[in-house]
């Protein structure tokens, strides 16, 4: 499925069937655009390319930002990204979830950076 229509699928899906705030759903809204931003550069456009791999990458990427991001901005990076792979295979959308084994960030590492 093309990145940009997924995107946009995910985040009508936590709007209407999920109910998330305004605010939340903004958030979400501004770090998948900067995933889809970060794999567009890397000539990822459809999300049945998007591996492990490039989502790691595009975390770890976040990760070293400067200023250096706050652990729960990272925590919600990861969610967002998690969220949008889970529900396109949950509604048949792709096949395979290149986020099924990742974790949110734990305090060890992002808490002694600062």
């Amino acid at each position: 499925m093309r990145l940009d229509r997924a995107v946009d699928a995910y985040l009508r899906h936590v709007t209407v069937e999920r109910g998330l705030s305004a605010h939340t759903v903004a958030a979400y809204r501004r770090d998948l655009a900067g995933y889809a931003e970060w794999l567009t550069a890397r000539g990822i456009d459809d999300t049945a390319a998007i591996t492990t791999e490039l989502v790691t990458g595009f975390i770890a990427d976040r990760s070293g930002a400067r200023p250096l991001p706050a652990a729960s901005s990272l925590a919600r990076l990861q969610s967002s990204v998690r969220g949008l792979h889970r529900f396109l295979v949950r509604e048949g959308l792709d096949e395979a979830d290149p986020t099924g084994r990742m974790r949110p960030p734990s305090c060890r590492s992002v808490c002694r950076r600062r």
